[in-house]
Parts: C-alpha cells; structure tokens; sequence
C-alpha cells in the first residue's frame, strides 16, 4: 500500500474495529494506493483530504460500475441488468441530471414531512418495546434497530404493511453487495434479482399512483416528472429502490452503533438521562463516534494531482469518512465519545451536493428513538458480550445486539 505499507482492511479484526487501521493510515500518509481494494483504488484517510474529494470538480460519482467491474468479463455480462438500474440511483449521478432528481427529491424530506411522520414513528417505537416489555429483553438489532427506519421509509414510499417485509429483504440483499469490494458472485446475482424484483414492484405501485395518487413519496415523483423533461418515466422505479435502500440501511446501523457506543460509555449515557436536551447533539455524535458509512467513493473524471500523487482519468477514490470522523487533527479528542461536543465538523453525511437528502430524517428517527429508550428502556445493558459485526466494509453495523433492561 503506497505511503504506509502493508495494511489489511477486510479481515476480521478490521471489521470487528476498523479505527486502529485507520490511524495508522492517517499516520503514514494523506493518501495511499490499495492494489486489493476492488479493482485497486485510492484511499484518503485524513479529514482535510476527505473534505477536499467529496465536492470536488474533477471527481465524479459516476461509479456505480466498480461493483461489476471487479468480475470476469462473462460474470460483468451476466450482471447487466443491475448495472443498468444502479446506475440511475441519485447517488450515483453528476449534475445536470442530479440536480434535477436532488430538487425533486428534497420536497419529500421537507421539515413539513418529517414533523408529520415524528408521531408514527415514536408510536412504532413504543409499540416495539412493548412487544418485549414483560420479558425485559431484546434483540435490539432485529426487534427495534432495524424495523423503524424500515417501516418509516416504505411508509413515507406508500408501500402497503402486507408488503413490507418482503420489500425490506430485498432491500438487505442489495445492501450486502453494494458494501463489499470482494462480493462472491452469488451474492452479487442475488442482488440482481432483488433490484429487479424492487423496481418491478415500484413500477406497479407508480402506475397505480397516476390514477390514484396519494400523499407519498412516490405521487410526489410523479408530479415532478411531468414538469421535467430530463426525468424518463423508466427511471423512476429504480429510484424509488435507490431512496429505499438509502432510507433504512445506514440509520440501522445509526441506532444499534449508537446504543453500544451509550452501553460502553456509561458515564455519556448517564448525561443523556439526566439531560434528554441533549439527545440532537448525542445523534450527532453517534454518526461521527461509530459512521454507519464508513466510505463514500469517487471515480477520477479528469487526472490532477493530490497531495504529491497522480489521480488518473478513470482510477477510484475512495473517502473514509469513518477515519475522517476519528482524526484529532481536525475534531479534538477526536477517539472520545462525547454527547456534549458542539460543533464538531463531521462528515458522515456527506458533504458539497451528494450531502445526505435524508440526513434530518434520519437524525429524527434516531432522537425519537434513543428519547424512547431513555423513558422506556431504563437501566439497559448488554445481554452477551459476544458481539458480531456484520461483514461490510462500508456500512458498519452489528449482526445482533441483544440487550436487557
């Protein structure tokens, strides 16, 4: 790895806690090449480099192809068809098309909205507990983390309960390619067949909506597509699946990283118990401490030069916002967990025009739910002390986080 030796990223020990890596990267170098990382990519570590990428000029976020294009050529062919979908996410566009989208898109996550979703989704919270209250254990992962996200977004989608489980399963057969540089080609079809499988039922749903619209994301998009020309009726399924997907995923990992950073640190949750007013600014904190989205890449649009390195047309970089959050040189104390920090410039959501759109959705689900568990889950702990990470570079996450209170 140029500029810092040799370091491994994907072992066990990486994943179960990526940050010590992590400073060692940020140590060595501002930027490193990693030969092994997908087709070969990269990597910038410090938050000053991670800060400088995110909007730059010359990189674009057309990059949706890696993720095919670390397979044989028959394996890349075989998977053309998610290529062709993920390739429309919003995510993964350029301006002008972007733009168009981020306008349109942004409507629907407007404060308006969210303030009208904050009842049903601290109703689902406590319904949640509720459903282990008499037991005083739980899952937290599987039984809570996981469901309020989810049922939030394929709620504000217009997606019907009977068919909510089945949405969200496809949804985490996306995400388990989408996160990894090395997929085994099964997992890689699987996500093939979920994609198509989304795309086909929003495609429904978006044609029952033009005779019978409602007050849903998925109405919303189709009164913008008739006032824009660069919007294609073909491309709207696929981001429909594209705000699914990146409307539950990552605020998962937001509330289960979160509980364990206030289990581990309970001196921090003490202040929170004391002080609820502080629960905006602990959100804040738990996606700076432990980023759900510990990358967030790039492919080089035009070759320039970055910290004495020559970036080439076409070559990957890759933006650990995860180290980024974690560096001292820009956050003081930057590898403490502290609900009472103020003003720490984090970059878990992005930055420049890729920042997050549903970044105050997911910030209001995670203060609905940690106010929630304060008042109804007193005194929780962890139930084993045997914890599993899910395998997944980028989105970090637990496998299972029982707890008991």
């Amino acid at each position: 790895m140029a500029g810092g030796g040799e370091l491994l990223m994907f072992d066990a020990s990486f994943i179960a806690n990526p940050y010590p890596t992590y400073a060692k990267l940020r140590e060595a170098a501002p930027i490193h090449w990693a030969p092994d990382f997908g087709s070969g990519a990269w990597l910038l570590p410090r938050f000053e480099g991670v800060a400088a990428a995110l909007p730059h000029p010359h990189l674009s976020s057309k990059r949706s192809h890696r993720l095919v294009s670390q397979y044989p050529a028959a394996v890349q062919t075989s998977l053309s068809e998610f290529n062709r979908s993920f390739s429309k996410w919003i995510i993964f566009l350029d301006p002008p098309i972007h733009s168009t989208w981020r306008k349109m898109i942004t409507k629907g996550f407007s404060t308006d909205t969210i303030n009208r979703a904050r009842p049903r989704i601290e109703a689902l919270a406590n319904r949640l507990i509720d459903r282990v209250a008499d037991n005083r254990r739980m899952e937290f992962i599987r039984d809570f983390a996981y469901l309020i996200p989810a049922v939030t977004m394929v709620e504000l989608l217009g997606v019907t309960p009977e068919d909510q489980g089945q949405i969200i399963e496809w949804t985490d057969d996306i995400a388990k390619f989408f996160g990894n540089p090395n997929s085994p080609i099964d997992v890689a079809h699987a996500a093939q067949s979920a994609l198509s499988c989304l795309c086909d039922y929003f495609g429904r749903l978006l044609e029952l909506r033009r005779t019978i619209p409602g007050d849903d994301l998925v109405s919303l998009l189709l009164q913008a597509e008739e006032h824009d020309e660069l919007i294609a009726p073909d491309d709207l399924p696929t981001q429909c699946a594209a705000l699914l997907f990146a409307g539950h995923e990552t605020t998962r990992n937001l509330l289960g990283n979160g509980l364990l950073a206030l289990i581990n640190n309970p001196e921090q949750f003490s202040l929170l118990r004391q002080d609820p007013s502080l629960i905006p600014a602990a959100v804040k904190e738990i996606a700076r401490y432990d980023t759900p989205a510990q990358i967030n890449s790039r492919v080089v649009a035009k070759s320039f030069e970055m910290y004495g390195r020559e970036l080439k047309e076409g070559e990957i970089v890759i933006a650990i916002t995860g180290s980024a959050n974690r560096d001292s040189e820009a956050i003081p104390k930057a590898d403490e967990f502290d609900v009472t920090r103020r003003g720490a410039p984090i970059l878990s959501f992005g930055k420049g025009a890729h920042y997050c759109v549903g970044a105050a959705l997911a910030s209001a689900e995670a203060e609905i739910a940690f106010a929630t568990i304060i008042e109804r889950m007193p005194n929780v702990k962890l139930a084993s002390k045997e914890l599993k990470w899910v395998n997944n570079a980028n989105f970090r996450g637990l496998q299972a986080l029982p707890v008991e209170f």
